[in-house]
């Protein structure tokens, strides 16, 4: 299970491996109390979840280990619903750690299984949707985690 934030600080996104999706929460500004609005469904295994703004867009991409692939959606800036962007992306074997670079141009996903690599997707602007920078880069070892600099 990950967690992450959305840019405006409003809403909580969680990974729920145990269900396939990623549940959204309100974040109450005064007291951090959290007020549970939707569970939308993600790939199989959901594990990373990395979040972005992009002028007036703001993007969800989740890794889901199960079913080797990152899905996509936008978020509602006003109520933090999640919509769907296509199909969920291939990814290499039992994606987990997930991040976006500081300027919002590429994802990096951590594949921990099946060599241990890293997949790489530029985000389309304006969309969110992904499309992959080829073959995965090696990484040696098996990466669970990732981490660029500016992100959690």
């Amino acid at each position: 299970m990950t967690l992450n934030v959305s840019p405006n600080g409003s809403f909580l996104y969680v990974s729920n491996q145990g269900s396939n999706s990623v549940s959204a929460f309100r974040v109450d500004g005064t007291t951090g109390a959290l007020t549970f609005e939707e569970n939308e469904l993600a790939g199989t295994a959901p594990s990373g979840v990395a979040v972005m703004a992009s002028g007036s867009d703001s993007f969800l991409y989740v890794s889901n280990q199960g079913s080797d692939n990152v899905s996509a959606f936008t978020i509602n800036g006003t109520t933090g619903a999640l919509t769907g962007v296509g199909a969920p992306v291939a990814a290499g074997t039992t994606p987990s750690g997930i991040t976006i670079e500081p300027d919002g141009q590429f994802l990096y996903v951590s594949n921990s299984s099946g060599g241990g690599n890293v997949s790489g997707y530029r985000i389309t602007a304006g969309t969110g949707a992904l499309v992959s920078l080829g073959s995965a880069f090696p990484s040696g070892g098996s990466p669970v985690g990732i981490a660029t600099p500016g992100r959690p």
